[in-house]
């Protein structure tokens, strides 16, 4: 209940207004492949395959449902946001409930517990659940892929087997990448210690293949009857993590590296990353091999994110389910050694003389009480940017409320999502529309150029009276040393001064997070800081 309050809540959170898009800058991909899609006159193909198609699916499926029931209007965009968040949210908030599944399986039910309490707050998890896009969904299908594994590992049959297999199709078929988790239910195919034929064995591989590919096929039908677009799609996307995403990755050293240092450190909060590497280590070196279905996947996949250029945040959301239990294999695993007492795996029962628990043990708890609680208030902390006022809105208000009619205002890139809203334009996809957009806010003249982002030479042509910047645009930029930012901000100090700052602290359960801005690209979305500078007379 507690993961499903956190993900509703802020769930409006920048519906689009007429003319544009939300703030978040890829929802609308998901929704207008899902606006192409309909099932009542069987016209199945959504036409973008950038990512699998099965979220569109959905998404299209609900929406339809419910515009039957009178609950949606189908000509409303901002309904068909709320639709798919919800779906999002509602997925997001059964994740922990399959992460207990799994963790019973392989350990006991009070280990589990806490592994599903630490994935209901995980904070990367609940802020993309309050998003229209694939990986909490893809995630989803993760963990109950997971749980079927768990089940192979202890015991196996052929209905986890099935499960497993159409749950890692259905996860590529939602997030390509989230295929890898086929390798859980191989590894708990080759761990488990259960005989089993050797015969029965080949048998349930095949049928563990067989399944995932007619579950990727189910829920990407366009790999079969639209190859040609598919596989267009499919060469976008690996071409786009391999070749970067401008200066947003750019010096930011290895992936595997960032996504630990950045990724999860924000992602997790520093207790709950410091108990997942604890945890895991314990699971890789667990002579029962118990955590090995789960390490072995989370390993692999790690390396392989690791290696891409592009290293969003949310690649990592397929980890949260191995993650939460990680941390509380660590818990449980911690408590049992300062307290005298062996782990608490199954099988494994203490013996009479040694289950008292110790001064020691006691503050171990308190610590992991204080994580838990750390983590639940990182988590609303990151929500309530969701439901007070956005600085987008506070800045075009205040430009409003400040800056003459008429006034010249630059920008150093085109206007986007990260921008005072000043039009709805502003968040369309294309740069066209966008500088469009600019061109048609007639209280003020809004300056770029469209082909030379910081044109430096605009201090000495035109000498605009204000001046608006994004971290979104200045923060990476200057990090990846562009010579034209450098020099674009050298003069900008110069003869120019801030006249206001937008921007956002993390605040929850009493306790300070720091600025919004030092979080990654894609958990900020709710937050960017918007910095106006006017020029010195």
């Amino acid at each position: 209940m507690v993961g499903l309050l956190l993900r509703i809540w802020g769930l409006r959170w920048s519906l689009p207004r007429a003319g544009g898009y939300s703030f978040h800058p890829d929802e609308i991909f998901q929704i207008a492949a899902s606006i192409n899609i309909d099932f009542l006159h069987g016209q199945l193909n959504p036409h973008f395959y950038n990512y699998g198609a099965m979220y569109m699916y959905l998404v299209s499926l609900i929406t339809t449902v419910a515009s039957g029931f009178g609950f949606v209007d189908p000509s409303s965009l901002a309904d068909r946001y709320l639709s798919a968040r919800l779906l999002t949210a509602f997925l997001g908030a059964a994740i922990p409930y399959f992460v207990y599944l799994a963790a019973s399986r392989l350990y006991t039910k009070s280990l589990a517990l806490i592994a599903a309490a630490f994935a209901a707050i995980t904070p990367i998890a609940v802020v993309h659940s309050h998003f229209a896009t694939v990986d909490i969904v893809a995630t989803f299908w993760v963990s109950i892929c997971l749980a079927a594994s768990a089940a192979i590992f202890t015991r196996p049959s052929t209905k986890q087997y099935v499960i497993a297999g159409l749950m890692a199709g259905f996860a590529g078929a939602t997030k390509y990448g989230a295929a890898i988790v086929i390798i859980a239910p191989l590894a708990a195919h080759i761990t488990s210690s259960t005989q089993v034929p050797i015969k029965r064995k080949i048998t349930y591989i095949a049928l563990l293949i067989t399944t995932a590919a007619a579950g990727f096929i189910i829920g990407n039908p366009g790999s079969i009857l639209w190859p040609d677009e598919f596989l267009r799609g499919l060469m976008f996307e690996y071409q786009h993590a391999s070749q970067g995403h401008g200066f947003v990755f750019t010096q930011t050293g290895t992936g595997w590296r960032f996504h630990l240092t950045s990724s999860l450190y924000f992602g997790l909060g520093l207790p709950f990353l410091i108990l997942a590497l604890t945890g895991f280590a314990a699971m890789i070196f667990d002579g029962s091999r118990r955590g090995w279905t789960l390490a072995v996947f989370a390993a692999i996949y790690y390396l392989i994110i690791g290696f891409a250029t592009v290293r969003f945040a949310r690649y990592t959301i397929p980890l949260v389910p191995v993650i939460s239990i990680a941390a509380a294999v660590a818990v449980t695993r911690v408590y049992a050694f300062i307290s005298r007492r062996p782990p608490l795996g199954r099988g494994l029962t203490p013996s009479p003389n040694t289950q008292h628990p110790t001064p020691l043990s006691a503050c171990w708890l308190i610590l992991c009480l204080a994580a838990i609680y750390y983590t639940l208030s990182y988590s609303i902390a990151l929500d309530r940017l969701f439901v007070v006022e956005d600085p987008r809105n506070k800045a075009a208000a205040w430009i409003e409320r400040n800056v003459p009619i008429g006034s010249t205002i630059a920008f150093p890139t085109i206007a986007w999502f990260y921008s005072p809203a000043l039009s709805p334009g502003f968040t369309h996809y294309q740069p066209g529309k966008r500088e469009a957009a600019m061109a048609g806010v007639k209280s003020y003249d809004l300056l770029t150029d469209a082909d030379v982002p910081w044109d430096w030479t605009i201090f000495h042509v035109v000498f605009p009276k204000y001046i608006i910047i994004s971290d979104y645009e200045d923060t990476d930029a200057l990090r990846a040393r562009d010579t034209d930012a450098i020099k674009y901000m050298r003069m900008l100090r110069v003869q120019y001064t801030p006249a206001k700052t937008f921007s956002r602290r993390l605040h929850g359960g009493g306790l300070d997070f720091g600025k919004a801005e030092s979080l990654p690209h894609d958990l900020k979305y709710a937050s960017p800081r918007i910095t106006i500078y006017k020029r010195r007379t």
